[in-house]
Parts: C-alpha cells; sequence; structure tokens
C-alpha cells in the first residue's frame, strides 16, 4: 500500500485494494449509502458558504446550525444504511471518515473562526485560537476511532 502524503491521514488510505472487487449488490445498494455521505459534505460546504462575511443572510448562526445538523442527519444515516443493504466498504469507510474531518471539524471550525471575526469586526486571534484547538481535537478524535475499528 503507498504511503500517505500526510502521516496524520493514513486512516483515510487505509483500504485494501481487495475491496474493489465486484459486488452483488444492485447498483443503488452500494451508492445509497455513499451519496448520503456525499450529502453530508455537500451540507458542510453550505454551512461554510453561509458562514462567509459576504453572504448576507438574515439569523447566520441558525442558517449554519441548520445545514450542520442536516449534515449530522445524513452522516447518522449512512453507516446504518451500509449495514442494512450489507454494502459496507473500506472506501465507504474512508469517505465517511474524510467527510466527517471535513464537515464536522474543518467547516465547523472555519464557521467558529468566521463568527468571531464577524462578532470583532476584524481578525480574531482568539476565534482562530479556538478554531484550530477544536479541529485538532476532531482530527485526534477521528483517528482514534478509525484506529479501533
Amino acid at each position: 500500500m503507498p504511503s500517505p502524503f500526510f502521516k496524520s491521514f493514513s486512516y483515510v488510505n487505509a483500504y485494501n485494494l481487495s475491496q474493489r472487487a465486484e459486488s452483488n449488490q444492485t447498483w443503488w445498494k452500494i451508492c445509497f449509502p455513499n451519496a448520503l455521505t456525499v450529502c453530508n459534505y455537500l451540507c458542510g460546504i453550505t454551512a461554510v458558504y453561509f458562514s462567509l462575511p459576504e453572504v448576507t443572510v438574515e439569523y447566520r448562526p441558525f442558517v449554519i446550525l441548520f445545514w450542520l445538523i442536516a449534515a449530522s442527519f445524513c452522516d447518522a444515516f449512512d453507516g446504518p444504511l451500509a449495514r442494512k443493504f450489507k454494502s459496507h466498504s473500506e472506501f465507504g469507510t474512508c469517505l465517511d471518515s474524510s467527510t466527517d474531518l471535513s464537515t464536522f471539524g474543518l467547516a465547523v471550525a472555519l464557521s467558529i473562526f468566521l463568527q468571531f471575526c464577524t462578532f470583532k469586526g476584524s481578525y480574531s486571534l482568539l476565534g482562530l485560537l479556538i478554531a484550530l484547538v477544536y479541529f485538532i481535537f476532531v482530527h485526534l478524535r477521528l483517528a482514534r476511532f478509525t484506529r479501533l475499528e
């Protein structure tokens, strides 16, 4: 197996080439859980979009929270559906882990930082510190969880 570019993301690249074997499941049973994972990612991107100061939206924190809750619903159902359809794979597991890092790590950390900048009116060192600490702990938690599987 080739070594990953970043050692800390090795759990994302830890799937076997044997997992690419053809499955006897129908295509929608294989694609539906992964499509929910991609929806999770798109909800995270949408939350980041609405947290940008250039985007004018009323009740910005609630709109961001809505998209993060929508992402959590997608995340809550992708794994159980994959197991129910017996279509779980190492690829799906790695896709879910990297999407969780993007949505619940990076998107939330960026939203925290941008909200602190909005409250202060300029660059916020406290917001940056809180966002970095949050992202590091999410990354460590996901790495530990993936390692335990």
